[in-house]
């Protein structure tokens, strides 16, 4: 199973905007869907406070909004290397599970 690859396309001074806090969440949750996918697991059920999480630490609208939005921006830039790696190294034939699930 190859799952499409995640676009973290979002640079992180783009995430200081609420829509492009939400953006790359969403992305990030997308993105751990896919990695469930190769490790062949069911993706985790989200739940509503993991999906609004941009828009309940928007309300804070003081530092741990700022720890927030840095959170996310770098738990993207880990994410995006090793997604786009496991893509490059994707053909027939191959399993994800094993590296998925590492």
């Amino acid at each position: 199973m190859n799952a499409p690859p995640t676009d973290f396309a979002l640079a992180a001074q783009a995430v200081r905007e609420p829509s492009a806090l939400g953006a790359e969440w969403a992305a990030l949750l997308e993105a751990g869907g896919a990695v469930a996918g190769l490790a062949g697991l069911a993706a985790e059920k989200i739940d509503a406070r993991t999906r609004d999480f941009p828009a309940l630490i928007a309300r804070t609208g003081d530092w741990r909004l700022e720890l927030a939005r840095n959170q996310v921006a770098d738990l993207s830039a880990m994410m995006r290397p090793g997604l786009a790696a496991r893509h490059a190294v994707a053909g027939p034939g191959q399993a994800p599970p094993a590296p998925a699930q590492a």
